[in-house]
């Protein structure tokens, strides 16, 4: 309950109280033969005589009656106008009072949500570098295996050209350079100058192995396996870049 609106019903009451008082302490003793004379003078119709009493209205008339009534609450009725204006203007108060909250905590949850966008966007950034790094470091990882794997086919496949003529030109040899040119087709998938230097030795392989022109095949697989060249097919593939 509002403070205006207690001190109203307070003030009323003491208003009632003191109104009480005075009207006992100022009504003239009625005799009591003339008792009913005198409750009935109150009255706005009724059967007063001539000698009936009453202190503050005055017998069978209605504008005394309606006097004293305006009289006896136009001062509440003025005292209640104040609290009602009192009351509103609390509630005007209140109600600014919680705009005014709402207003800041409108506020508060926009900059809440804006910490909270960079908090994302950070995280999102940290996120991202670390899937950036967890792809380099797989494809790092991944080049370091394929690099082994690499690195022996390469030794393997040396060894095999360091094989002599008479080697060159059996079945096995033909069948284990097939299988490196298929172990080169998965390992160094894409490399299509790779793949024709492979196929190179294979037709030159098999020239050796039916002996058509002896002199000439052995000065072309010496050139398919020279140094230079067989460094140049694999040194893509056998370097590693940070």
């Amino acid at each position: 309950m509002k403070l205006p609106f207690v001190v109203g019903i307070v003030l009323t009451i003491s208003y009632f109280i003191a109104f009480t008082v005075m009207v006992i302490g100022n009504v003239q003793p009625v005799p009591a033969y003339t008792i009913s004379d005198f409750l009935q003078s109150f009255l706005p119709f009724g059967g007063a005589t001539e000698d009936s009493y009453g202190s503050f209205v005055e017998r069978r008339n209605l504008n005394s009656l309606g006097d004293f009534l305006a009289g006896l609450f136009a001062p509440v009725a003025f005292l209640w106008l104040i609290v009602t204006a009192f009351v509103q203007m609390q509630e005007l108060a209140d109600t600014r009072k919680e705009m005014s909250q709402q207003r800041k905590a409108m506020q508060d949850q926009v900059e809440e949500a804006r910490a909270n966008k960079v908090f994302v966007e950070k995280q999102t950034n940290i996120m991202s570098d670390q899937a950036e790094q967890a792809k380099i470091t797989y494809f790092k990882n991944r080049k370091l295996q394929m690099f082994d794997k690499r690195m022996e086919l390469y030794n393997e496949i040396k060894r095999f050209t360091e094989r002599n003529w008479e080697q060159l030109s059996t079945e096995p040899s033909k069948k284990d350079l097939i299988h490196l040119t298929n172990k080169v087709f998965f390992l160094f998938a894409g490399d299509e100058t790779l793949y024709r230097w492979m196929y190179d030795l294979q037709i030159t392989r098999q020239k050796l192995q039916d002996r058509l022109d002896t002199a000439n095949d052995r000065s072309q697989w010496a050139a398919l396996i020279s140094e230079d060249l067989f460094h140049m097919r694999f040194k893509e593939h056998l370097t590693i870049y940070e």
